[in-house]
């Protein structure tokens, strides 16, 4: 069986577990070290492993989930987490400051197209999205948003 342990090291990976008969193969495909996932849980938009890393002080971070290449970083110091939610080709980036980034995942970038503030207090909580509505908790309330398809 593969090697899954990194003790104390930094990074993204990804892993081939395979059912074989009686036992379990793991089969390591790639392991980068140029982001890293603090708290926040990456999503997949055609390909492309959109995450908020934790380095330099958080900054989103898109990968080629096939070999793990990172394909570019966005700017540094944006907050010390962030939650994503993936519809479409676009992400949903709600911030622990209360701020929502939505932009569209390229492989070349994430072009902002709309930033609203949905929050007065540190968010920590992940929004859920329910047919065209986005539900958000911050420290002292919950409210529901409608989304829309442009």
């Amino acid at each position: 069986m593969g090697e899954l342990s990194w003790r104390g090291v930094f990074g993204i990976g990804a892993w081939q577990i395979r059912s074989d008969g009686g036992g379990w193969t793991v089969q390591n495909l790639w392991i980068t070290r140029e982001a890293s996932l603090f708290m926040s849980s990456p999503v997949l938009v055609g390909g492309i492993l959109v995450g908020f890393s934790h380095f330099r002080m958080g900054q989103l971070f898109a990968l080629d989930w096939t070999n793990g290449r990172l394909l570019w970083r966005g700017d540094p110091r944006s907050g010390e987490h962030a939650s994503l939610v993936s519809r479409g080709n676009h992400v949903l980036v709600f911030r622990g400051d209360g701020w929502l980034d939505v932009g569209e995942v390229s492989r070349s970038g994430f072009p902002l197209l709309r930033k609203y503030k949905m929050g007065d207090s540190t968010c920590w909580g992940h929004p859920a999205v329910v047919d065209n509505r986005i539900l958000i908790r911050d420290g002292s309330r919950l409210a529901a948003y409608r989304l829309s398809d442009r």
